[in-house]
């Protein structure tokens, strides 16, 4: 466009230039008319010429800017593509990862309930978080109504101290074992051997402790009568 334009100035300069003088101009103003052709028609072939640089560079940062344009383009549709694989990736872990655990949770309460010792897990101030089922069967109450409930409750009053004691030992660290006396849900009061375990948090932090309580009734019973 700019060439066009260029191209029509000079050509109208050239043709005021050569142009025959009329009776009408003045010999000042034709010679005005002159110069000024002159230096419109310079300024046009220049003008044309400097266009076609301009123009020319303009093309190539374009070229150089398109070229940019696609390079960056592609990485970024490969980043996409491997952030693509990378989530398929982990959420194929997660999954795995997520029936692992299930399968894993599942074959530990088969184990926690299928064992006939009572067991209970409880907090650093003895309050159950969790327990099996016989320990249900025992008390002849669901497990829900039985979370939260402080063991040392439960527990003879003479036999309070000592478990006490042992409860303090094993937030310490300790493995305790000490026979305790239980009602059940009959009333019938019956003898444990108690063994405290603690519960460990990343193999450091003792965030609480295990009770298995084997029933040794007719032991203590047998014993009793002997005495």
């Amino acid at each position: 466009m700019l060439n066009f334009v260029a191209i029509v100035a000079t050509m109208w300069a050239l043709l005021v230039i050569f142009d025959k003088p009329t009776s009408g101009k003045s010999a000042s103003n034709r010679q005005g008319s002159n110069v000024l052709a002159i230096v419109i028609a310079i300024v046009g072939v220049g003008g044309g010429a400097v266009s076609s640089v301009v123009i020319y560079k303009a093309i190539a940062q374009l070229q150089t800017l398109d070229g940019s344009l696609q390079e960056r383009t592609k990485e970024l549709n490969d980043a996409n593509a491997q952030l693509r694989a990378y989530n398929e990736s982990l959420a194929e872990t997660v999954s795995r990862r997520t029936n692992e655990l299930l399968f894993a949770e599942l074959q530990y309460r088969s184990l926690f309930d299928a064992t006939a010792e009572l067991i209970l897990i409880c907090d650093g101030k003895s309050n159950a978080l969790e327990v099996n089922r016989p320990v249900e069967m025992f008390f002849g109450c669901d497990r829900n109504n039985l979370r939260g409930f402080n063991l040392l409750e439960k527990i003879h009053p003479e036999d309070r101290q000592r478990v006490g004691d042992a409860i303090v030992e094993t937030n310490r660290g300790e493995i305790v074992a000490e026979e305790v006396r239980i009602r059940s849900r009959t009333g019938e009061e019956q003898f444990f051997l108690a063994e405290f375990s603690p519960l460990l948090m990343d193999r450091e932090s003792i965030v609480g402790f295990k009770v298995l309580m084997k029933d040794i009734t007719p032991e203590k019973q047998n014993q009793i009568e002997q005495e």
